[in-house]
């Protein structure tokens, strides 16, 4: 069952807070525009990017677009750890993955 944000006790115990998914989604598009090797392709009715709540774990799905001439591998590896990290720093949510597909390549 897909919820629409995740459930995290706050460490006073004075109640919960909640995250919601549209927060995960501009976490991920801004450690996208960190990483100069890559670009979203931003269309009317297509979101580049993804978040999954179930279960109360998050799992986060990406397009991009690699420049030319970058290594694909490194960049993606660069760009998964950067979306995994900045989630963890900013929210304390570990996301069970982060799944990021090529759609093309920027001449």
């Amino acid at each position: 069952m897909s919820n629409e944000f995740i459930k995290i006790q706050s460490k006073e115990q004075l109640g919960d807070i909640a995250l919601t998914k549209s927060a995960f989604e501009l976490i991920t598009l801004h450690s996208i525009d960190e990483e100069k090797a890559v670009v979203v392709q931003h269309q009317l009715l297509v979101k580049p990017v993804s978040v999954k709540i179930s279960n109360n774990q998050l799992s986060v799905y990406c397009e991009v677009q690699v420049k030319h001439g970058k290594n694909v591998s490194k960049t993606l590896s660069s760009l998964q750890e950067r979306i995994y990290n900045n989630i963890v720093m900013m929210t304390e949510v570990k996301p069970s993955s982060v799944d990021i597909k090529v759609v093309g390549f920027v001449f």
